[in-house]
């Protein structure tokens, strides 16, 4: 059974309290957004999350922006996993409730998961790490 999405899918009913409220858990590590899953877990996606790329290259990053802005809100169920900017990729509500990564909002170079600098550790990205020419979904 899908673990989180906001759009499709039914959230797990293990709750956790933080600041005295009952909050809903993400899926953890069955909560990974794949190529394969992308689009069953956000039907309305259209566009593959995508690295942003350098400031310097203008008309990109004026591209990506457009684009990004049909990603970079999507969030799990429990409302912290997210698509980073650094590399287009997912990182689970339950990496950031690990203190694996930081929240959404708080996204700066270089505050991804580890794994995301080290492609050794991936078997697949659902973002194109290279910047290149964006596949539509």
């Amino acid at each position: 059974m899908p673990c989180c999405d906001s759009q499709t899918h039914t959230e797990t009913t293990k709750p956790s309290m933080l600041f005295g409220r009952a909050q809903t858990l993400c899926g953890g590590p069955g909560c990974r957004v794949t190529l394969e899953n992308i689009t069953q877990m956000f039907p309305a996606l259209k566009v593959l999350p995508r690295p942003e790329p350098a400031e310097g290259s203008s008309e990109d990053h004026k591209h990506w922006l457009e684009e990004s802005e049909k990603w970079r809100s999507l969030r799990c169920k429990c409302g912290r996993g997210y698509f980073c900017r650094e590399h287009g990729d997912w990182i689970s509500g339950n990496e950031v409730g690990a203190g694996k990564a930081v929240t959404g909002d708080q996204q700066q170079p270089g505050s991804c998961p580890s794994y995301h600098y080290d492609d050794s550790e991936r078997e697949t990205y659902v973002g194109q790490r290279d910047g290149g020419q964006m596949a539509t979904v």
